[in-house]
C-alpha cells in the first residue's frame, strides 16, 4: 500500500512540474488569476534557498546547492547578486528546513549544522577570506539573533523529539532559558523590533500549523493564525505586524492552494495579501523583509523554474498600502481602487484554480526537484477563517 501510495504521489508530482509552464500564471482578466505583482526585481542568485538581508541591507546571506550538491553551503552576496562569496560549506544530509540569522550590528552569522548544532561564524567585509568558525555547544534549529542584538532564539528538542521548545540565550550563549513548555512542537522563531515579544510556528499534536506569538519571559502565549490559513515562516516587521507564508489564495476565499506571501496584525486580525502565488512560476515563500521594512525578498517556483525575487513598497513607507480596503495590497492589486474587481472568491467560475481542484482526493503533495527547493501542493478546501 506504502509503495502505491508513494508511487501515485510522484507521478502525480511529475505530471505538475511538467504542467507549470503551461499554467496562465499572469494571466489577466476576470477569468484568470486575479492578482499580479506589479514591479519586481529578479536577483540573479541560481539556486538560492533561506535567503535573508545583511550587513544594514547592503547584502544578502542565503543558502547554495548550486556547485556542490552534497554540500549546503553558505553565501554571501550583494544585493543585486553580484560578486557571491562563499562563507561557509556545510555537508549535510537534510536540506528542506534551515535558517542562517546575521547579527544586526556585527558581522557574525549564526547558522545550524545539523551534526554540530548551533555555530558561530565571524567575518570581515573588508577581507572576506578572514574568516572564522566557532562552535556553541548548543543543538537547536532555526536560530536567530533578536533585533537589539542581544538574545538568540531558537527551536531546541531537549526533552522529545522533534523541534521541541523555543529558547533563548543570550549572545554569549550563557543562560539558556525555555520560553515554550507544551505538547506542541514548536520552530521558526522572530524577536519583534523591540524585542518584547517572539512569533513562531508551531505544529500541534493533531498535526496541524498554527503561528502563536508570545512574550519573551514565556508569561503568556496566544494563537493568532490557525491551520486553516497553512501558515508558516512567520517573521516581525519593523512597524509591528508580522510576514508570512500562506497557502491560502485569496482573502476572500477558503480555497488552498500554493504559498504565497501576507502581511497580518500582531494579533492575527487585517490579513493581507502581499505577494501572490504567481510571479514567475508557481508558489511564493520564505519571505525575509530589510529593517526599514520596505522590501521583501522571496522564493518563488520550483526546480528548474525558480527564481529570487525582491519587491519595493511604492511609497517607501514600510506600510504596504491597501487602497480600498479589499486586504490585497496595491503592489499586487490590478484593482486598487475598486474593493468589488478583481480578486478570487468561493463563488468564483471559469478560473485558473478549477484545475488543482480536480484533485479533490489529495490533500497535499510534495514535488522534490534539483534537490534545492521543496514546493509544497495543498489542494483541498479549507476550514473556515477569517480576515
Amino acid at each position: 500500500m506504502l509503495v502505491m501510495v508513494f508511487c501515485r504521489t510522484l507521478v502525480i508530482g511529475l505530471a505538475i512540474t511538467l504542467l507549470i509552464p503551461l499554467l496562465p500564471l499572469t494571466s489577466g482578466g476576470d477569468d484568470g488569476y486575479p492578482y499580479e505583482l506589479k514591479d519586481y526585481e529578479e536577483l540573479d542568485i541560481p539556486n538560492a534557498i533561506f535567503v535573508t538581508f545583511a550587513l544594514n541591507d547592503t547584502h544578502i546571506i542565503y543558502y547554495s546547492m548550486n556547485h556542490e550538491p552534497e554540500y549546503r553551503s553558505i553565501y554571501i552576496t550583494k544585493v543585486d547578486g553580484i560578486d557571491p562569496m562563499l562563507l561557509y560549506k556545510n555537508r549535510t544530509i537534510y536540506i528542506f528546513d534551515s535558517a542562517v540569522s546575521n547579527h544586526p550590528s556585527k558581522n557574525m552569522i549564526i547558522f545550524e549544522d545539523v551534526f554540530e548544532g548551533i555555530k558561530v561564524l565571524f567575518f570581515d567585509d573588508d577581507d572576506w577570506n578572514n574568516i572564522s568558525t566557532h562552535t556553541t555547544g548548543i543543538s537547536g534549529k532555526n536560530p536567530t539573533f533578536s533585533n537589539t542584538g542581544t538574545h538568540i532564539g531558537y527551536a531546541h528538542n531537549q526533552d522529545r523529539i522533534g523541534y521541541g521548545d523555543i529558547w533563548i540565550v543570550d549572545i554569549n550563549f550563557t543562560n539558556p532559558r525555555r520560553i515554550t513548555n507544551d505538547n506542541n512542537v514548536h520552530g521558526h522563531p522572530s524577536f519583534s523590533y523591540d524585542d518584547n515579544e517572539i512569533v513562531y510556528l508551531v505544529w500541534s499534536e493533531n498535526k496541524e500549523n498554527e503561528i502563536w506569538i508570545c512574550d519573551v519571559n514565556g508569561t503568556y502565549s496566544k494563537k493568532i493564525l490557525d491551520d486553516s490559513w497553512y501558515p508558516g515562516s512567520p517573521t516581525f516587521m519593523p512597524n509591528g505586524q508580522i510576514l508570512f507564508e500562506s497557502a491560502r489564495l485569496s482573502p476572500h476565499s477558503s480555497h488552498i492552494g500554493v504559498p504565497s506571501i501576507w502581511i497580518m496584525d500582531r494579533d492575527g486580525s487585517n490579513k493581507t495579501l502581499v505577494i501572490p502565488s504567481f510571479v514567475k512560476s508557481v508558489g511564493s515563500n520564505t519571505p525575509a523583509v530589510n529593517r526599514n521594512g520596505t522590501e521583501i525578498i522571496f522564493e518563488n517556483g520550483v526546480g528548474d523554474n525558480f527564481h529570487i525575487l525582491k519587491v519595493i513598497d511604492v511609497d517607501r513607507d514600510g506600510i504596504w498600502q491597501d487602497s480600498d480596503g479589499d486586504h490585497v495590497a496595491d503592489v499586487c492589486d490590478k484593482y486598487p481602487d475598486d474593493p468589488t474587481r478583481g480578486y478570487y472568491t468561493d463563488d468564483s467560475e471559469n478560473n485558473w484554480i478549477n484545475g488543482f481542484e480536480s484533485w479533490d482526493l489529495i490533500s497535499s503533495m510534495i514535488v522534490i526537484i534539483g534537490g534545492a527547493q521543496v514546493a509544497q501542493f495543498h489542494t483541498r478546501r479549507t476550514r473556515g477563517g477569517t480576515i
